[in-house]
């Protein structure tokens, strides 16, 4: 698989935010990344009509782009205007007509269809194991799961009679939980064998008709009374379960993993471990700047030969490197290659007023600690860095910081590019130290000393040093300048 095909077919790009943003988020998507599969749960938009008029635009910039939609209070019940008017599942289930499930799946699906969504992602397999269930609510259909899955089969059939492909969501299912925690992953406290009796049986049933997609829950569930320790969309076990006792062969999704729930797991290891578990499709896990990261090292280790579809990411490893170090390792090895990346993104989007770098070009600022009196002179460090278009991070330092803090800077900064804000260490030893450590460490260097003289005998003379007195603004300007003249 090349790259095109990757960024093309495995990956759900989230969209977020207004219209403005969400039409912006998704061209520069499909112009840089090959972009086709779009999530437009996230955004905050007005209405069917605010929502159509977006589709319609992206659409015409990329002809046969898919588009997903949640059915349930994070997707479409946000809408609130027009749509939705059928009856809760639950209600449908009272009722007590196969044909209402039906019935309802098509209005559902002509609505959708009719403003443009393509795919409909629905927790229609649910079973309120729980009586009182807060979680399920009135999208279960019923507490028996043979009833969960005939009147499942009609709304199936109701939805693809209406135009639309269904993705039913929550793999291996959530019926007797009572709580679910917004902050951190929820433990599901039954193991996957005895939900085989209830819960499982609807999904049993739906793949027999044929179900193309299935997405995973973000629980943690439990295997032969073992805890598998991971989350059913990062988990092999549960992943295996589907495959094998369940015999299901259509596409498995990941959960969107771009929550608070998941703040564990991050960037390009959450992607690669759902992808590592058996997922077919993938949701990036951020914002448009994090997602681009992500994309951008991918294009990397692509380009190296160090990435596959299937790949196995320890093979990233060398003798006593973490996955992460080896990644720093293969950037900066291969940093011609992201150099022309960034530049072209760089360049699309200056006219925007957006920007983006990854870490393995991204300066961090190392800068005294200031009083509120010299407030102003630091914005002058970071007003003349983002005057030339960088993203930073800032770093305050102070001869007061522990020895362990100290540590975890340098380690921090460790194949970083660095620029260090002096206002003198030539008699503190403690700050000389860490200044050296960090250049050392550091992939590049600058030190900018602040009214002070002498001061570069204490560095390298392969360490940049620029001394600057009394007009620091201009003064300060001109030096960034000169740090970033083969950039800009």
């Amino acid at each position: 698989m090349n790259i095109n095909s990757f960024f093309e077919e495995k990956l759900i790009y989230p969209l977020f935010d207004n219209k403005k943003e969400v039409l912006f988020q998704a061209f520069f998507y499909i112009d840089h990344y090959n972009a086709r599969l779009f999530d437009i749960t996230p955004a905050r938009l007005s209405g069917p009509g605010e929502i159509k008029s977006c589709i319609t635009e992206i659409k015409k910039r990329r002809p046969d782009s898919i588009v997903f939609l949640r059915h349930g209070t994070g997707g479409q019940e946000t809408i609130k205007k027009n749509i939705d008017m059928t009856p809760s599942n639950r209600a449908l289930g009272l009722i007590d007509e196969k044909k209402s499930a039906f019935d309802s799946g098509l209005i559902i699906a002509k609505e959708l269809k009719s403003i443009g969504i393509d795919i409909i992602i629905s927790d229609f397999l649910g079973i309120n194991i729980n009586k009182e269930n807060p979680i399920i609510g009135v999208r279960s259909f019923s507490d028996d799961p043979n009833k969960v899955s005939e009147f499942a089969k009609e709304y199936k059939k109701g939805i693809e009679k209406g135009g639309l492909k269904l993705v039913a969501c929550g793999f291996p299912g959530k019926g007797a939980l009572s709580y679910y925690h917004k902050d951190k992953i929820t433990t599901y406290k039954r193991d996957l064998d005895s939900m085989y009796m209830d819960e499982l049986i609807p999904y049993v049933n739906i793949i027999k008709e044929h179900m193309e997609m299935i997405e995973l829950s973000d629980l943690y569930y439990f295997l032969e009374s073992n805890t598998v320790h991971e989350p059913a969309t990062l988990s092999s076990s549960v992943i295996d379960y589907l495959r094998k006792p369940l015999s299901y062969s259509g596409k498995i999704i990941s959960f969107p993993i771009y929550n608070e729930n998941f703040s564990s797991y991050e960037g390009l290891n959450l992607l690669r471990r759902c992808i590592e578990a058996g997922c077919d499709i993938v949701y990036l896990p951020g914002n448009l700047k994090k997602n681009i990261e992500i994309l951008d090292n991918i294009k990397v280790l692509f380009s190296t030969g160090r990435f596959q579809f299937q790949v196995d990411f320890n093979k990233l490893k060398t003798d006593s490197t973490t996955n992460e170090e080896s990644l720093y390792y293969i950037k900066k090895k291969n940093s011609h290659l992201l150099e022309k990346i960034e530049d072209s993104i760089a360049l699309r989007l200056e006219s925007k007023d957006f920007e983006t770098l990854s870490d393995v070009i991204e300066p961090f600022v190392v800068v005294p600690k200031q009083s509120d009196d010299k407030e102003e002179k630091e914005n002058y460090f970071f007003k003349s860095i983002k005057y030339y278009k960088r993203k930073s991070k800032m770093i305050e330092y102070s001869y007061k910081n522990s020895e362990e803090w100290f540590e975890k800077t340098i380690k921090k900064l460790k194949d970083k590019e660095v620029i260090i804000i002096s206002e003198g260490v030539y008699s503190n030893k403690h700050l000389q130290d860490l200044f050296l450590k960090i250049i050392k460490n550091a992939s590049s260097a600058h030190v900018i000393g602040v009214s002070v003289e002498y001061e570069e005998d204490i560095f390298s003379e392969d360490t940049p040093y620029f001394c600057i007195g009394t007009s620091l603004e201009s003064t300060f300007k001109r030096v960034v300048k000169e740090i970033f003249k083969n950039r800009y």
